[in-house]
């Protein structure tokens, strides 16, 4: 969200076999597919927020006999915090792909990161 967008694989190992999402089932309501949308609906909602939750688009393909999510995030049209809850106390935070990893920018970076995604 705080990128240009792209494709999120849930249910792909790293070697980029389908190992489905089934897995998680017994664990979200109703145990199916249904219910792993609701719990990831509202994980977004509560971590970011409802209005990121907007902002992606799920859909499913069944590959070997594994479902697996291709969660499509659109571009944020302004910077998207997240929320952590550090000694009872919930923070906003921002992080941003790097590479080919994720980190929390402070600072002048997040002030020079956000001057580069959203000049205007």
């Amino acid at each position: 969200m705080n990128e240009p967008g792209g494709t999120l694989l849930v249910g792909v190992d790293d070697n980029g076999k389908a190992v489905g999402i089934e897995q998680d089932y017994p664990f979200v309501r109703h145990g199916n597919r249904d219910g792993w949308e609701l719990w990831l609906t509202d994980i977004v909602s509560k971590s970011v927020s409802q209005v990121a939750v907007t902002d992606m688009d799920v859909r499913y393909a069944v590959i070997d006999g594994k479902t697996v999510a291709c969660i499509g995030v659109k571009p944020g049209a302004k910077p998207v915090f997240a929320k952590k809850t550090l000694r009872g106390e919930t923070q906003e935070v921002f992080f941003a792909r790097l590479n080919n990893s994720t980190r929390e920018l402070t600072g002048q970076a997040l002030l020079d990161y956000h001057k580069k995604q959203w000049p205007a």
